[in-house]
């Protein structure tokens, strides 16, 4: 059972004309606030741009503690992409019956894909949250909103927020690929721009609540 995600925590609401400090104190607000989002469900378009090649599907992201259920629908030529990872290890299940395993979200989709995909990172920037590497840029607005966040090779710009009931969470999410992000047979592809995009537009969030896993 999911309740709307914005019927639960008060978070810091668009202010304006803030200081640099009070912009700070509202990013430390956010972060303390959204940190315990652990479990939600999400469904939006994720579009993704690799030199020439180029692909648009729907992804739902189911997230618990420890588990994560991603569904693609429209890859393989139109078929849907399942992809579970648990603490042991992923796998991926296309409509085709193509089956892959690996130690990651990421590495499955990879070895299927080739799409190079930060399953792990994104779970926090999808959230408007740096991950937990070292975070080398940001940039906050006037709300203590991330406008650009740059780690882990990925330079991530946050282009809209939509308020669920009095929670502020990113709706528009267009995340570049710096170079060094990149596995090394894309780098060195004859002809291929090592330009690697992902653009991700949030429908809908849902917040998974603990009596729904205590009944699992």
């Amino acid at each position: 059972m999911c309740v709307l995600l914005g019927a639960c925590v008060q978070l810091p609401v668009t202010r304006q004309d803030t200081t640099p400090t009070q912009r700070e104190s509202l990013w430390q607000e956010r972060q303390a606030a959204l940190a315990g989002y652990l479990k939600w469900d999400l469904a939006g378009r994720l579009a993704v741009r690799a030199g020439d090649q180029a692909a648009s599907v729907t992804i739902i992201w189911r997230r618990r503690d420890r588990s994560s259920r991603i569904d693609l629908i429209g890859a393989f030529g139109g078929g849907r992409v399942t992809i579970t990872e648990e603490s042991h290890g992923a796998s991926l299940q296309s409509s085709s019956d193509r089956a892959v395993t690996g130690p990651t979200a990421e590495a499955v989709l990879y070895r299927a894909l080739g799409w190079q995909m930060p399953f792990t990172q994104l779970g926090y920037w999808l959230r408007g949250l740096p991950g937990p590497q070292t975070v080398e840029a940001t940039e906050l607005d006037d709300s203590g909103r991330l406008l650009k966040l740059v780690q882990s090779g990925w330079e991530v710009n946050y282009l809209d927020y939509q308020s669920y009931d009095s929670v502020e969470l990113p709706r528009k999410i267009y995340a570049r690929a710096l170079s060094e992000a990149l596995p090394t047979d894309i780098r060195t592809s004859a002809g291929l721009d090592p330009q690697f995009t992902v653009k991700i537009v949030i429908n809908r969030w849902q917040k998974g609540s603990t009596s729904e896993d205590e009944s699992a």
